[in-house]
C-alpha cells in the first residue's frame, strides 16, 4: 500500500504545532486522526478549509488532550456539524484558545457553547467571528460568559445578525464580578 501524506505522523511524538489549511483527503485525515490520538506533545492545532465532515470533526475534537490552542475555523460546520463535536469538545477542558470563526454557526451552536465556556478554566480567547450568530445566540453565549472568569478576549466581528438588542445582553455580563473580558 502506498503511504499516505501523513502516514509517518502516527508515530511522531515530537511535533507540538500543526497547521493544515487545505483539504488533504480522507486517507490523510484518518492518519492525522491517529497522530492526534497518540501525540501528547501537540499544543497547537490549526485546521482550516479542511473538509472534515461531521463524523471526522467529532474524531478530531476527541483527539489529543494536550492541545491548548485549537483553530477549527473556515470549515463550514454549521449548527449540525458543531452539534456533533460539542460533547467531544467539552471534554477538552485544557483549552486556552478556541477559534470557530467562519463556520456558519448560529444560535443553536451558541446555546451548545453556553455551558462549555464556564467549564474551560483556562479559556482566555474565543473567536466566533464571521458566523451567523443572532441576538438569541449572543444572549446564550453571554449567559455562559457570566459564569466564566477566564475569557478575556471575545471576537464576534462579521456576525451581521447581531443587533443593538443583542448587544444589550452584555450589560449584565459587564456588571458581573466574574467578567474578565478585556477585548471585545
Amino acid at each position: 500500500k502506498e503511504q499516505t501524506l501523513f502516514g509517518g505522523f502516527s508515530r511522531n511524538r515530537s511535533i507540538s504545532e500543526l497547521c493544515i489549511t487545505t483539504d488533504i483527503g480522507v486517507d490523510n485525515l484518518i492518519d492525522l486522526g491517529c497522530f492526534l490520538r497518540d501525540n501528547r506533545r501537540l499544543d497547537q492545532l490549526e485546521l482550516r478549509n479542511v473538509d472534515l465532515g461531521i463524523e471526522r470533526a467529532h474524531t478530531f475534537a476527541l483527539g489529543s488532550t494536550s492541545i491548548t490552542k485549537l483553530h477549527f475555523g473556515d470549515n463550514n460546520l454549521g449548527d449540525d456539524g458543531f452539534a456533533s463535536i460539542a460533547a467531544a469538545l467539552s471534554k477538552q477542558t485544557q483549552l486556552e484558545r478556541l477559534s470557530l470563526r467562519d463556520n456558519s454557526l448560529g444560535a443553536t451552536s451558541c446555546k451548545a457553547l453556553e455551558p462549555m465556556v464556564s467549564i474551560f478554566p483556562r479559556l482566555s480567547y474565543l473567536d466566533l467571528s464571521y458566523n451567523i450568530i443572532d441576538d438569541t445566540g449572543l444572549e446564550a453565549l453571554v449567559g455562559g460568559l457570566s459564569k466564566s472568569n477566564s475569557v478575556e478576549k471575545l471576537y464576534l466581528s462579521g456576525n451581521r445578525l447581531i443587533t443593538v438588542e443583542g448587544l444589550r445582553s452584555f450589560s449584565t455580563l459587564f456588571r458581573s464580578e466574574s467578567c474578565s473580558l478585556k477585548s471585545l
